[in-house]
């Protein structure tokens, strides 16, 4: 299975993971919406979902919600090619720590953005039941 996880915002970070091998086959921050499909169709797409939170929303005023449009550019997209999409929480990100990925060796030289790509798709494949990278803790 091949999935493609998001981090929006205005960098969004994003993770190509083949959860057949366990690798990624990148990681990084997306320039454009123009290269979703750049490495070919996912199975599936992951998506960070955006909340406004109240101690952040002083911090928002004025603002265009940039997570907003990557969020719903990206659920077009997998609309329009027939693509499963899924949204998950922030907090999913907590499961897979600095700390952790440092110590599974999944930190790269990798902007914070794309870490919580890799985040989601490893939050995504370990409730789905794949142990893989919880056995190497």
């Amino acid at each position: 299975m091949i999935i493609h996880a998001y981090d929006p915002g205005e960098t969004t970070g994003h993770a190509i993971y083949n959860a057949s091998n366990h690798k990624f086959v990148t990681a990084g921050d997306f320039p454009d919406m123009q290269e979703v499909g750049m490495w070919g169709q996912p199975d599936l797409v992951i998506i960070e979902a955006f909340k406004l939170y109240s101690w952040k929303a002083n911090s928002k005023k004025w603002s265009s919600f940039p997570e907003v449009e990557v969020i719903g550019a990206l659920k077009f997209w997998c609309l329009r090619n027939n693509v499963k999409f899924v949204e998950q929480g922030a907090d999913c990100k907590q499961l897979f720590s600095d700390d952790k990925l440092k110590a599974l060796n999944l930190w790269k030289s990798y902007s914070r953005h794309a870490r919580d790509a890799m985040r989601h798709a490893l939050y995504y494949t370990t409730c789905a039941g794949d142990t893989f990278w919880l056995e190497k803790l």
